[in-house]
């Protein structure tokens, strides 16, 4: 039987289940949702590979307002992936605690729980700085969660912040949003660093970098120089960073082709996200200057006392020469770097099963990353 005939088949069978069961109750309905939802994962990642490249570098090249859209509805949660969130938002702090039944515990009782974790990620979805949600990528923060908990005995949770999107909010704002989440980690809920960690991808591993500068360099930042002092992290993750917010990297058009990105869309990301106002006189050149801010891209940062770090990047992907160059920096500066690197891979595998080759290979790769992040507990 065809592909295509399976996927008819297995959805009318669904919505009429769901219609029987539910009678057109909400339940049922809320049932017919869920089911659709999960058939349309499912045949995206029985797709072949070239077949789910093309569509998601379509998908990169619609305008940001409308991808920002399309991604939200494709990737909210549903099922029992709502069993596993609870909002965040007080003091600053725009957030989702991802883990299994929070969805059904208060507030108060997932935080003083948090501290006797052995470990709390805070994740920061990339996107460029444009779209994208806290909760993007439930699959593989549950798939974390429980591999963690199975084979190395770890219980963790996910902090992932909510930051407003570009460009309603431009920089550094995303970056204070950041940082107020780790504050609250540290500070209001009392977290040892140890029992943290930092980790992000694309934009969002911009922002580990970001938030990684400022604890170390805390003291020069006004905003939280007065603050007690902020415990670096066990370790933090990039995925696919995005290191330099300015054009010329010579990946870019090396390997569009065998990307999902499309380099004219992160020219667009940079101007939605650095700030409007610029001295008129010589405003390209404060621009260019802006975007070598080691605060706007990660590759000129000073990462000092900086624990552990795993860089995950594809020799295919269009940052694959700024992640490179990150790499060499970091152990440059004496940050002891560990690198997940693949061939074929596009942007950001590792995180979203729909984007690796095959379900096996984006398995071993979280595998290998999950393996790394308990050696840091």
């Amino acid at each position: 039987m065809r592909y295509s005939q399976r996927f008819s088949r297995r959805l009318r069978l669904w919505v009429l289940v769901g219609l029987l069961a539910g009678a057109g109750t909400k339940k049922g309905r809320v049932f017919v949702v869920d089911k659709v939802f999960t058939l349309g994962e499912w045949s995206l990642l029985h797709l072949p590979f070239r077949l789910r490249r093309a569509f998601f570098s379509l998908c990169f090249r619609l305008h940001p307002t409308v991808a920002r859209w399309l991604l939200w509805l494709v990737t909210q949660p549903h099922g029992e992936r709502l069993d596993w969130v609870k909002p965040v938002k007080q003091d600053g702090v725009n957030a989702v605690w991802i883990g299994p039944g929070y969805s059904s515990q208060s507030l108060a009782h997932i935080e003083t729980a948090a501290p006797h974790l052995d470990l709390v990620i805070q994740y920061i979805h990339g996107g460029g700085f444009s779209v994208g949600h806290a909760t993007m990528y439930m699959p593989s923060f549950m798939y974390l969660l429980e591999i963690l908990k199975s084979k190395h005995g770890i219980n963790a949770a996910i902090l992932s912040i909510e930051y407003e999107l570009s460009p309603k909010s431009r920089y550094p704002e995303a970056i204070h949003e950041c940082m107020r989440g780790y504050c609250y980690l540290t500070h209001t809920l009392r977290i040892p660093g140890s029992k943290l960690l930092l980790a992000g991808e694309s934009a969002g591993g911009n922002l580990v970098g970001t938030t990684l500068a400022v604890i170390g360099h805390q003291r020069d930042h006004a905003e939280y120089a007065s603050l007690p002092k902020l415990p670096m992290p066990a370790g933090s993750v990039m995925i696919s960073p995005w290191a330099t917010l300015h054009a010329g990297s010579p990946s870019y058009a090396a390997n569009e082709a065998t990307d999902v990105i499309r380099t004219y869309l992160l020219n667009i990301y940079i101007t939605n996200y650095l700030p409007r106002r610029v001295p008129m006189a010589h405003a390209e050149d404060n621009l260019a200057a802006l975007a070598r801010n080691p605060l706007v891209s990660i590759l000129y940062a000073d990462y000092k006392d900086v624990t552990p770090v795993l860089v995950v990047y594809s020799n295919a992907e269009v940052l694959q020469h700024e992640d490179a160059q990150l790499v060499k920096r970091l152990k440059h500066l004496g940050v002891q770097t560990d690198v997940i690197v693949r061939d074929h891979q596009p942007h950001v595998w590792i995180i979203e099963p729909m984007l690796a080759t095959s379900l096996d290979a984006w398995k071993q790769d979280m595998n290998d990353m999950i393996d790394w992040m308990a050696a840091r507990v």
